[in-house]
C-alpha cells in the first residue's frame, strides 16, 4: 500500500468519525444524578412543549449533550401534524420547530383518536404512574402502534439506579 493511500484512507476515516459525531451522546448510560440535575422535569418540559404548539406530546426523551441536556418532545396536533420541540434541562427554554411532518397516515389518525377519545391517558399522566408503580424516574416514554395495539414503552431508573423498561 503506497503512502498517498495510506493518508488518504486514514483521512476518511477521521472524516467520517468527525461527521458522524453526535452532537448528544445517547449512548451515555443515564444515571439519576445526571435526571436530578435538570431543573426543568420531564413533565414540565411537556407541558411547556404542549403549550408553545397547541398539540398533544406522543414521545419524550431525555438526552444527554457533552455541553448540555435537553428534553425531544415529539407532539402531534389535531389534524395529525407531527412536530418536534427541544427544552432546555436547566432554563425550560422551548425550541423553534425541528421538525414537522405532514405525513397522516391511519397510525397518526389512530393515535389521535385514542387520544381524543381517552381511551389512552396523556403522556405525563403515564409517566406519573409509572414512576408511582416502580418508584423510579422515567427518561424517556413513547406512545406508539405496537403489534396493532397502541400503547407506552417507557424507560427509568429505579431508585436504586436500577434500568426499568415498560410497555403498557
Amino acid at each position: 500500500m503506497n503512502t498517498f493511500f495510506k493518508s488518504s484512507l486514514a483521512i476518511a476515516i477521521v472524516s467520517a468519525t468527525l461527521a458522524t459525531a453526535p452532537a448528544f451522546a445517547d449512548d451515555q448510560p443515564m444515571t439519576l444524578a445526571t435526571i436530578n440535575q435538570a431543573k426543568v422535569s420531564l413533565t414540565d418540559a411537556i407541558n411547556r412543549a404542549e403549550q408553545a404548539t397547541k398539540a398533544t406530546a406522543i414521545s419524550a426523551e431525555f438526552e444527554q449533550g457533552y455541553m448540555s441536556n435537553q428534553y425531544e418532545i415529539k407532539l402531534i396536533s389535531a389534524n395529525g401534524i407531527e412536530l418536534e420541540r427541544y427544552i432546555n434541562t436547566q432554563t425550560g427554554e422551548v425550541t423553534a420547530p425541528t421538525f414537522a411532518d405532514n405525513d397522516y397516515d391511519r397510525e397518526d389518525q389512530q393515535i389521535v383518536a385514542a387520544l381524543n377519545s381517552g381511551k389512552v391517558q396523556t403522556l405525563v399522566a403515564a409517566i406519573k404512574q409509572t414512576e408511582a408503580e416502580f418508584n423510579s424516574k422515567v427518561y424517556d416514554i413513547e406512545l406508539d402502534m405496537h403489534h396493532g395495539k397502541i400503547g407506552y414503552e417507557a424507560k427509568g431508573l429505579t431508585a436504586n439506579g436500577r434500568y426499568l423498561e415498560t410497555r403498557f
